[in-house]
């Protein structure tokens, strides 16, 4: 039970601009999201939140090799209480998008609800596309904002029961914890129009992630059939987990992933999706087995095992990097086109695969710098693949703006 359940808590849970700055964006290409959903990086830049006292909506540029708050207002300090109107102040944003010129992201009202915003590249001209989940979007556990041209995707869960739970007070209802319902909702960019295309509800319901690719959705989820706090001898023998396909036609559901008690679709996989090269993995009892998966033959190809493969595991549409023992001294690459593994240098320490996002030529990490501040930096991807990892560049502080603890 230790293994699978830590593995799972992991899956529930894994700076400074001139007030009168010229905003510009040069992000290009597709967002890579970062596990919490509060960064996405792309290949020459990327958005994200830091707190300077209060929550402020941020980017980082590789042109100009700067950081700047989201906001081009003469003489803003970018502080709501001096500043309470400053264009990059945000409650607790997430899933940010560029699209057609276009910023998108999904943050809390004042009551508690949660809202897709519309804005200009600058902060400017913010507008409430849509609305999602009532008063309790609040208490809900978002596992990913997909976005895909003129869509998103909403992968999240109602981990207090809430929603099975109308005669109970919110403050009440944890006591049918183990019981999750979990969804997928597509809201439309244009219209702000919402629905719901996944509702699912067992114990410890969840859906990793979702993408949707020739007009059906594809999205991976596991459960247990029983309660595992109560049978944890063998809490393995009641897990269940697929790759599923919705014909969002007909709305046809079916299981992908065949025989395989527990074969589930790895996070990066969702941000650079390709049907026929598709990374998952399958939950055993002792190890996670890394596959591809071709959609079109129907087939899963091992690759090799993982000790996590969220945490010690990172992956593109060609190549997948990860751990398979802890005492071991190297990481494994394994080339999807052509099929080969070697052996990469584990990182230095203080850097972490846990960290570590592909956005087209860039891989960027998460990093301690010599004064043990948590950073965000970026090296080539070539440079990653092939083991170099001394050529790289700082980008900016994670938890503060200027790097203060």
């Amino acid at each position: 039970m230790k293994k699978l359940w830590a593995f799972f808590v992991l899956s529930a849970a894994i700076l400074c601009g001139c007030s009168n700055n010229t905003f510009s964006t040069d992000a290009d290409g597709t967002g890579v999201s970062d596990y919490f959903c509060m960064t996405v990086m792309y290949e020459n830049g990327a958005f994200y939140t830091v707190n300077n006292g209060t929550n402020m909506l941020m980017y980082y540029s590789m042109d100009a090799k700067k950081y700047v708050p989201v906001c081009t207002k003469p003489n803003c300090t970018h502080n709501s209480k001096t500043s309470p109107d400053c264009n990059a102040v945000v409650n607790d944003a997430r899933g940010i998008y560029k699209f057609d010129d276009r910023l998108y992201f999904f943050d809390f009202s004042a009551e508690g609800r949660l809202q897709l915003i519309q804005a200009d590249l600058n902060g400017s001209n913010r507008r409430v596309v849509s609305e999602l989940f009532g008063e309790y979007a609040l208490m809900y556990n978002y596992k990913r904002f997909s976005y895909a041209e003129d869509h998103v995707l909403v992968v999240c869960q109602d981990i207090l029961d809430l929603d099975n739970s109308e005669e109970r007070a919110p403050s009440e209802s944890a006591s049918n914890a183990e019981y999750y319902t979990s969804y997928i909702v597509k809201v439309d960019l244009n219209t702000g129009k919402t629905e719901e295309l996944v509702k699912r509800r067992d114990h410890l319901s969840t859906i990793n992630g979702a993408v949707i690719h020739d007009n059906r959705l594809i999205y991976s989820y596991w459960h247990y059939e029983g309660d595992p706090f109560t049978q944890v001898e063998d809490e393995y023998a009641l897990l269940r987990g697929g790759i599923y396909s919705v014909d969002l036609a007909t709305g046809e559901e079916t299981l992908l992933s065949g025989d395989f008690q527990c074969m589930l679709i790895q996070n990066n996989s969702f941000d650079s999706f390709d049907p026929e090269k598709t990374v998952c993995y399958s939950l055993d009892r002792d190890d996670y087995t890394l596959y591809i998966y071709d959609m079109t033959a129907g087939t899963f190809e091992p690759v090799g095992v993982t000790v996590d493969p969220l945490a010690f595991t990172v992956a593109d549409d060609r190549d997948i990097v990860f751990l398979s023992d802890r005492d071991d001294g190297y990481y494994t690459r394994y080339n999807i086109e052509t099929k080969e593994l070697s052996e990469l240098p584990i990182l230095p320490e203080g850097r972490y695969l846990s960290g570590c996002c592909i956005a087209g030529e860039t891989l960027w990490f998460s990093y301690d710098n010599e004064d043990d501040i948590y950073c965000r930096g970026y090296m080539s991807r070539a440079d990653f693949m092939a083991g170099k990892y001394d050529d790289y560049t700082f980008a900016y502080y994670i938890n503060s703006m200027d790097g203060e603890q």
